[in-house]
């Protein structure tokens, strides 16, 4: 902190939820990485939320004097955006996917749960996992994945993959991207899929998916750790032709939000209150 009084515009970027538990907000215990500077949030000429969520639950908390912003972690180019679009009918129907670490806070053996209690009704939903496995714990999160494929007897339908870079191919096949995440920062994955015409169906967690996704438009948000109110969501998407393809239009038209024209002149927004500040000839440090 003893370094920020140098002739530079700082700004404090808040990569991840700044509360421990994401869903307690303005009273839970702060995410230690965040803290200090939180408490010291004055200091800063500027702090950085990836969605207008966060940066409200900041001004309500810390009722701050610095300038807040609200930037998009990522951007999709304007070639992907205007690539020629995938029809859900040229799809595999029933396909749901994941990209994510096999982490404990990623939840995945809710998505699986949530597969095997929609499949009752759409017998031909599957899921693939993609992400490398996370060691904590000795590796959990990957142990009660496999044992929720084990007792949904979803052995076949299941299929568990290590980390790809062919994301593009995986999201042009698939019809729906799932997270149960317990909290997020952003969820890059999600808005990807999203601008490859993916739906999403998400638990209603900070922040980002709550975000992205626009209830019902390009996708559903469902109650936190509600892997049977998910699994009703898969139902009414999959049984339904004409919504399964208006949902995925409306992601495709939706992720223009995300174009680098867009979130640039986010940024601008901030480069200009800089140069009010009479930092223009000075460097911006990002904390």
């Amino acid at each position: 902190m003893r370094y920020l009084d140098k002739p530079s515009y700082n700004v404090l970027f808040l990569h991840n939820s700044h509360a421990s538990d994401a869903s307690h907000p303005e009273k839970g215990i702060l995410n230690n990485n965040y803290e200090y500077s939180l408490f010291n949030i004055n200091v800063y000429d500027a702090v950085v939320s990836a969605t207008e969520r966060q940066t409200n639950d900041i001004r309500s908390r810390f009722k701050p004097t610095t300038k807040l912003f609200t930037i998009p972690v990522g951007v999709i180019p304007m070639k992907q955006l205007q690539q020629q679009r995938v029809p859900m009918a040229e799809r595999t129907f029933g396909k749901v996917v994941a990209l994510a670490r096999k982490a404990p806070e990623k939840q995945l053996d809710q998505l699986v749960k949530a597969v095997a209690y929609a499949r009752q009704q759409v017998p031909q939903i599957t899921l693939d996992l993609y992400g490398y496995k996370d060691p904590t714990n000795n590796f959990l999160a990957e142990r009660l994945i496999e044992s929720a494929i084990r007792e949904n007897n979803l052995e076949n339908i299941v299929t568990l993959h290590d980390y790809t870079d062919q994301v593009a191919v995986v999201e042009q096949d698939a019809q729906v991207f799932g997270v149960t995440s317990s909290m997020e920062g952003f969820n890059l994955s999600l808005m990807e899929a999203l601008a490859q015409g993916d739906i999403g169906v998400t638990y209603d967690v900070n922040y980002g998916p709550n975000a992205i996704i626009n209830e019902g438009k390009n996708g559903y948000i469902v109650p936190l750790n509600d892997y049977k109110f998910m699994g009703e969501a898969l139902i009414h998407i999959f049984k339904e032709p004409r919504l399964i393809q208006q949902l995925s239009d409306t992601s495709y038209e939706m992720s223009y939000r995300y174009s680098s024209d867009t979130v640039w002149a986010q940024w601008c927004l901030l480069l200009v209150d800089a140069k009010k500040c009479g930092q223009s000839n000075k460097l911006i440090i990002f904390i």
